[in-house]
């Protein structure tokens, strides 16, 4: 069995260095186009269910992307992106001079529970969920659009490892991973080689 992970494409809070947590927040015109990109790219691709994360952002690249499907759009709250709590809407520069040191450190952990937010261990906990239940069903490719920090869950999950830092995931990249014999594979992450041949 195959999952094919989708991060959302670029908003404007994405190219502005605002933090968005749980905000919903609409594509930029590049995401759109980013979007649009993805969709020709995996036209041909066979699936048998797609899912996406409940926030708007995902919501409008799943309707792009997959807009010539005639499959539903399964929308799950676990693959939502970490909730930063009180940091949502809060540049990330002013978060760094307003909290110093201490700030830097929960980022870079992953750990917003001091912003009334997520822990990194909840968010690996919502996401190993969610591999549980792919890997129990019957279906041989999965496609699920979601979020930058979700991913890299989900990879650490996999990798059983808090890698949270160590991938870049681009807007609109593509991650795949294989399931057999009772464990995951990964395929390829951040594959973006779609986009750039496009634009």
């Amino acid at each position: 069995m195959e999952l094919i992970l989708i991060r959302h494409g670029q908003t404007t809070s994405n190219h502005a260095g605002i933090h968005q947590g749980w905000n919903n927040v609409s594509l930029s015109e590049q995401g759109k186009m980013q979007a649009e990109i993805t969709a020709e790219f995996l036209k041909n691709f066979m699936l048998d269910k797609i899912y996406s994360s409940d926030l708007e952002r995902t919501r409008e690249t799943a309707g792009i992307v997959f807009s010539y499907r005639k499959a539903d759009i399964i929308y799950d709250t676990r693959l939502r992106e970490i909730n930063v709590g009180s940091l949502a809407g809060i540049y990330i520069k002013d978060a760094e001079e307003t909290y110093g040191a201490p700030y830097l450190q929960h980022r870079n952990n992953f750990d917003y529970s001091s912003y009334q937010g997520e822990s990194r261990d909840e968010l690996l906990e919502r996401t190993r969920s969610f591999l549980e239940d792919v890997a129990k069903s019957d279906e041989k490719k999965i496609a699920a659009v979601t979020h930058g920090g979700t991913i890299r869950a989900i990879l650490s999950n996999v990798l059983d490892t808090p890698v949270f830092r160590r991938f870049e995931v681009a807007n609109c990249s593509i991650t795949r991973l294989k399931y057999s014999e009772c464990a995951w594979r990964i395929a390829s992450v951040n594959n973006t080689q779609h986009l750039y041949h496009n634009l």
